[in-house]
């Protein structure tokens, strides 16, 4: 799953136009069960990253649109980034090996004061009255070192899970800074990216994100990422909730899938429609 599995693109030209927009997808809970629409039912999450790769999607990183950003590497012709909130354990036993089977990379965003050596705590700086009723515990320090060892990225989300915007600039500056410390020092590699909690952030919160080091932060805006002109430290992600599915459905479309990923996606059912319209009428 390392980047072995992606090197034929990497010479690829860096001044593509079709380089342009690339969705960055934000997942939170992968589980058996989906109890909210923050969750995707494991089931939910296999179907997706199969029609990504029969859609002939391949997952990129962070750090590759910023080395695509920078001219120093290139991407594939249909790339997609895979992120995840919060560290949860289910994404060690649900996604992860999903990730495996079919390939993928992927950023876990984490909050350091959760993960432990020994103990796993759980998520009790929930502030949804809904999410609350469904504790979930986090990762181990082990766990992220194995996944880290198997080429998936990890970065900071601060510590406790704190609107910055709400926090004095020494209490946010602990919390960015901070926890990317906490995560270096665990970790003995850099933490390079950042996501917003509540993707809520300011402009001397951004600051205190490029002061402490990062390449780039993440927030949320339901649009994809423009590689050309789009700002590293708030890039652009889309929520992948519970009812996004990989099979159209006309009383909801705006829960497929794969115009998630690509707006101007045409399922083959509907083309079908289409050229069995144009047959009729012809």
């Amino acid at each position: 799953m390392r980047r072995t599995a992606y090197r034929n693109w990497e010479r690829l030209s860096t001044g593509s136009p079709d380089h342009r927009s690339i969705p960055i997808l934000a997942y939170h809970k992968i589980d058996d069960e989906a109890f909210t629409p923050y969750w995707v039912s494991a089931r939910t999450f296999k179907d997706q990253m199969k029609a990504l790769k029969n859609h002939g999607y391949e997952t990129v990183s962070l750090e590759d649109i910023h080395r695509f950003r920078s001219g120093q590497g290139g991407l594939p012709s249909k790339p997609v980034v895979l992120t995840f909130d919060e560290g949860f354990h289910n994404f060690y036993t649900k996604a992860y090996p999903i990730l495996k089977k079919y390939g993928c990379c992927a950023t876990n965003f984490l909050l350091p004061a959760y993960i432990g050596d020994h103990t796993r705590f759980s998520s009790d700086w929930e502030l949804d009255p809904v999410e609350e009723q469904y504790p979930t515990e986090h990762l181990l320090w082990s766990e992220v070192r194995e996944m880290m060892a198997d080429g998936i990225v990890f970065g900071a989300h601060t510590s406790h899970h704190l609107d910055l915007t709400g926090l004095s600039f020494s209490q946010a500056e602990n919390e960015i800074a901070g926890s990317k410390e906490i995560l270096q020092n665990k970790l003995g590699a850099p933490v390079l990216w950042f996501s917003y909690p509540f993707s809520k952030s300011s402009s001397w919160v951004e600051y205190l994100v490029r002061r402490s080091g990062y390449d780039g932060a993440a927030t949320i805006t339901e649009r994809p990422f423009d590689t050309a002109g789009g700002d590293l430290f708030r890039m652009d992600r889309i929520t992948i909730y519970r009812d996004d599915s990989t099979a159209s459905d006309d009383n909801h479309p705006q829960d497929f899938f794969m115009n998630k990923v690509d707006p101007s996606f045409a399922h083959p059912d509907i083309c079908d429609k289409s050229m069995d319209l144009r047959n009729s009428l012809s």
